[in-house]
């Protein structure tokens, strides 16, 4: 079974030794039940990956030692974008989570004429350096090998059904 992938938020090298996380921990601890000793990968979003041995597990603490570094790239070549019109509550969260497990490489949020969320001031810029940060980081086991972005909400004059490229044929002809 290959070793479970974690992102860190510090720069690696052979050699490091650090405390994950404590998101990065608790997966680690709880959901995976890694132990002293057991093997890891760990990457920065830099590219590369290195080998690492978990070294110490506490309470909500893990300490890891990396090992061997390779350069390996696992994204694709291909740089894919999702344009998405604001959804209800918090369902962008999980929409930007499984974009990100999908490879995309951007984000945009589209506000539409029939969006029901309404962004502006201050609650827009919070919205987005939230994003941002799920872009980035959505959570351990599932972070990009490389950094990703999230856009801020543009604006949109047509609904989305009103897209050329998205209109769905009428099932009758007009009569005239």
């Amino acid at each position: 079974m290959p070793s479970p992938r974690i992102h860190c938020d510090v720069r690696l090298g052979p050699g490091a030794q650090f405390a994950l996380a404590p998101e990065a921990a608790q997966h680690v601890s709880k959901a995976l039940r890694l132990k002293v000793g057991d093997a890891l990968t760990v990457f920065d979003g830099r590219g590369g990956e290195y080998e690492a041995v978990i070294q110490r597990v506490d309470r909500e603490r893990v300490d890891v030692k990396v090992g061997a570094g390779r350069d390996v790239e696992r994204e694709s070549e291909l740089s894919i974008g999702l344009v998405q019109g604001l959804p209800e509550a918090d369902k962008m969260d999980w929409i930007i989570q499984k974009a990100v497990e999908l490879g995309v490489a951007w984000i945009q949020p589209l506000i539409c004429d029939r969006s029901v969320v309404r962004l502006s001031g201050e609650r827009a810029a919070r919205r987005e350096a939230h994003w941002r940060l799920r872009a980035r980081f959505p959570g351990p086991a599932r972070a990009a090998h490389r950094d990703r972005a999230a856009r801020g909400a543009g604006r949109h004059p047509c609904a989305v059904g009103r897209f050329p490229w998205l209109r769905v044929p009428r099932s009758r002809p007009k009569r005239s």
